[in-house]
């Protein structure tokens, strides 16, 4: 790729008018052009999820807006906090709303919160929609 402004900025032009912005596959092919090794499924068990993060980011869909959003899950920390990303800003698990106003970088969410917002793929399992990179 190339093109010397922001990375965000630059995989939205290289792919937003050539696939699907709401396609789980179209962010497979983007870490794969990218080099990043993506395990992607539709029905991760949240134990997997869990335990992937011990070492390694996931990306996770859930229903945090009307259409849904994904967010990065950076790492567990050692009080079993999970540190995230939110690009939509703060959201609050009690609410169900965000503060935009506030950052949702390194958020800290408990594992309960977060499964609660998750898009489950199987009815009555704990599966979800999940990106696990690296």
């Amino acid at each position: 790729m190339g093109g010397g402004g922001r990375l965000p900025d630059e995989i939205f032009q290289e792919y937003n008018h050539r696939y699907s912005r709401h396609a789980p596959e179209t962010m497979v092919k983007v870490f794969d052009d990218y080099g990043i090794k993506d395990n992607f499924s539709y029905a991760t068990d949240w134990e997997d999820v869990l335990s992937h993060l011990k070492t390694k980011p996931v990306i996770l869909c859930g229903d945090w807006t009307p259409s849904g959003h994904i967010i990065l899950l950076k790492q567990i920390l050692p009080n079993g906090l999970i540190q995230v990303n939110d690009s939509n800003g703060k959201f609050s698990a009690h609410t169900g709303q965000y503060n935009k106003w506030l950052s949702g970088e390194n958020d800290l969410w408990l594992p309960a919160s977060l499964l609660k917002w998750c898009n489950y793929t199987i009815p009555g399992s704990r599966a979800v929609w999940a990106h696990r990179l690296g």
